[in-house]
């Protein structure tokens, strides 16, 4: 039993110096630029565990990204910042 999809939302990069030797094997993603959401789908996808990705390099609050997550089971974010 697993995750049959993960559905990944932010529109940061991540800085290439914050990667471990492990993360930098999943090098750059569209246009040049470490989206955080490609990062991790690479790394979801290395495991070869057949789980499907969607990386969304939006806001969370931008159509793309609530019709996605609209369709999700579970959802898991950040903790608040107060």
């Amino acid at each position: 039993m697993g995750l049959g999809k993960i559905i990944t939302v932010a529109p940061q990069n991540v800085e290439r110096k914050k990667l471990n030797p492990d993360g930098q094997r999943y090098g750059q993603g569209r246009g040049g630029r470490n989206a955080k959401v490609d990062v991790c789908s690479k790394a979801v996808l290395a495991m070869g565990l057949g789980t499907e990705t969607v990386p969304i390099p939006e806001n969370l609050v931008s159509r793309m990204a609530v019709m996605a997550i609209a369709e999700a089971d579970i959802l898991v974010g950040p903790e608040p910042v107060a």
